[in-house]
């Protein structure tokens, strides 16, 4: 079941099976500027509002979404002996679309793609206690080139993706001049959103990958010894993000 149901400073010391869980994210912290100082009144008087209700109102909605997911899951697994071929690649279908969002309800965002960044975000967190957006620019620079260039392959056509979306909005413009043209943009939005998603799937299944056979080149790296097991790997994994994040640790670390 998913499991939300069930500093010292170091430069001072030298399948079908049960779900996981219940965002171009590519876990490299953007720069964060301070906004001009008259567009908080604005955004409070004009913009803020709405859109954080709109905001709200989408994610409630997802989540409405994923329980109804997540019961219709429960109940073909209780029978999962007697199903039909149809009801076990249903099965199969609802596993992938649950694990595609976040283990936490209060982590999910209004759209399904922003669900799917989002999941692939926490993912390594989950699994090894590695923040993904502290440790994805060291993670790149250990890879190898195969896997770099699948990587940007897969980010390329992300980014394709998006502009398709971009431009069949920019393309409403032309509905002022024929109506007619409403019906096109309409089908092109359909499309394009629909190959976006599947190109952040691939692309979040890919820096998923990257983390799980990468991440002991970080421990290498920074010349820390290896976990023991997997409980010593979650343990580790927080101190190593908490190093390569603030360049502090809880314990003294011991190079090799």
């Amino acid at each position: 079941m998913p499991r939300w149901l069930s500093g010292q400073s170091l430069t001072n010391h030298g399948d079908t099976g049960t779900p996981r869980g219940v965002e171009k994210s590519a876990f490299v912290p953007a720069v964060r500027n301070p906004p001009p100082a008259y567009s908080a009144p604005f955004r409070r008087l004009l913009v803020r509002p709405p859109l954080l209700w709109l905001s709200n109102w989408r994610t409630q909605a997802q989540v409405k979404r994923f329980q109804a997911l997540l019961e219709r899951w429960q109940e073909l697994k209780n029978r999962e002996k007697k199903l039909s071929p149809c009801e076990r690649c249903d099965l199969g279908q609802l596993k992938w679309e649950i694990e595609t969002h976040p283990a936490d309800p209060n982590d999910f965002l209004p759209t399904r793609l922003g669900n799917l960044l989002r999941s692939a975000e926490l993912l390594p967190k989950e699994r090894f206690e590695l923040d993904a957006v502290t440790c994805w620019l060291y993670l790149w620079l250990l890879m190898l080139e195969e896997a770099l260039r699948e990587l940007l392959n897969s980010q390329s056509a992300l980014d394709r993706s998006v502009q398709s979306v971009v431009w069949g909005f920019l393309f409403f413009l032309w509905t002022l001049v024929s109506p007619w043209a409403l019906l096109i943009v309409a089908l092109w939005l359909i499309l394009a959103y629909r190959r976006l998603y599947r190109s952040a799937a691939v692309f979040a299944d890919l820096q998923m990958a990257a983390f799980s056979l990468y991440r002991w080149e970080l421990h290498h790296s920074q010349r820390w010894a290896l976990p023991q097991g997997s409980e010593s790997e979650v343990a580790h994994g927080k101190r190593l993000s908490e190093s390569l994040g603030r360049g502090t640790s809880e314990s003294v670390v011991q190079y090799q």
